[in-house]
């Protein structure tokens, strides 16, 4: 199944298991595209290159997977990471992300209608804000728990509500929605 110079062009070699169906074409010489599928089952070849229909299918829809790529650069929560459960779940995030924009358009396709180019990025904002709403309304309930960083970009954002419970003079146990949104919004720009 691996790519080696004994293979002739546009020859292809099937694998099956069960449901499974695993494709080798070798389009040029020491080169092979391999492809696992679970829908298609049989050794289908067309046109002149020998092509399996795998193949084939694979390229009739791969502008879904191109765009939603394209997508997910544009707007990105990837950090640079050297473990790859990091780099999974920020793709997973970023995928998740995409997917709840897509539904939420369908739902309602009026939605910031007047501002179609900035749409996306909207939307990933309030996304982030109602994300992290629960978390921070309790953290700045308990003013000691906030890092000395995160009470220090409160205090310059001089955000009310949360800025007295963390000065002490002031606790309250749930701040408005608007001020957790916005402390939130001040905390990740700071980085």
């Amino acid at each position: 199944m691996q790519p080696n110079r004994i293979r002739a062009e546009k020859s292809t070699m099937f694998g099956f298991c069960g449901n499974y169906t695993l494709a080798s074409y070798v389009p040029k010489k020491a080169r092979a595209v391999i492809l696992l599928s679970s829908m298609h089952h049989d050794k289908t070849t067309t046109g002149d290159d020998h092509k399996p229909d795998i193949i084939l299918h694979y390229n009739s829809k791969k502008g879904g997977v191109d765009n939603m790529d394209k997508l997910a650069a544009t707007y990105s929560c990837k950090r640079k990471s050297s473990r790859w459960p990091l780099s999974l779940f920020f793709n997973i995030v970023d995928v998740s992300c995409i997917a709840a924009l897509v539904i939420w358009l369908c739902n309602s396709p009026e939605w910031e209608s007047r501002s179609r180019s900035r749409r996306r990025r909207l939307f990933m904002l309030q996304l982030g804000r109602e994300l992290v709403q629960e978390q921070n309304a309790v953290r700045s309930a308990n003013p000691r728990a906030l890092q000395g960083e995160v009470r220090s970009s409160i205090k310059r954002a001089n955000i009310q509500g949360v800025q007295t419970a963390v000065e002490g003079n002031q606790r309250s146990k749930e701040p408005p929605e608007s001020v957790v949104a916005t402390s939130a919004h001040a905390v990740l720009t700071e980085r």
